[in-house]
Parts: C-alpha cells; structure tokens; sequence
C-alpha cells in the first residue's frame, strides 16, 4: 500500500473512531506509520481517567481493523493547557480542539 493510501485509510478510520470518543480534555490526536507500524498518540488536559484511556484503546482497535499487516501502538500523553503541543505532533493531526490563544478572547 502507497503512503498515500495509507495516509488517507489511516485518517479516515482515525476520525471515524473517534465518533461519540472525544473527551471534553482531549486536546489533540495525532498519528504516525510507516510500512508496519501504526502510532497514534492521544494529548489530554490534563491526566486522563480509566475511562477515557479505555476510549483510546477501543479507537485504536477499531482503526487497527482496518489494517491488515500493521501492528499499533498507542501514547496517551498529558499536557496541560495552554502549554504547547505542536513538539508532540507526529506525522499527522488528526483531531485538535479550539483552544484560545493571546491574542483571541477565551
């Protein structure tokens, strides 16, 4: 399978997972692959609950269903706002909530 199309399969099924999954902490989900591998990291607000890490986990499963010779691997990260998250980017954004900046009224 082509980057491309690995790209676009992985994104959509990343984004179809987290239907009915995004956590009012949840800051951002980004994601890396490669020929094999799969990472997806979840950012949170803060520490994330049981609960919230048993989401990711169940997004991850849903995504890896769509991958046949990938193997996955999921980071669940906790970064408080309005610390910056961008070094923590991988090589896609999938997910990123609206956070206000200086210069824009929260």
């Amino acid at each position: 399978m082509a980057d491309f199309d690995i790209r676009l399969n992985l994104m959509l099924g990343i984004q179809t997972a987290l239907l009915g999954a995004v956590t009012r902490n949840l800051r951002a989900v980004t994601c890396g692959f490669d020929e094999k591998m799969i990472t997806m990291r979840f950012i949170f607000d803060g520490e994330p609950t049981e609960w919230q890490r048993e989401l990711c986990e169940v997004a991850s499963t849903e995504v890896l269903a769509g991958f046949r010779v990938h193997h996955i691997t999921v980071e669940i990260l906790s970064h408080p706002c309005p610390n910056d998250i961008r070094p923590f980017y991988l090589k896609e954004l999938v997910y990123l909530r609206w956070e206000p900046s200086e210069d824009e009224p929260g």
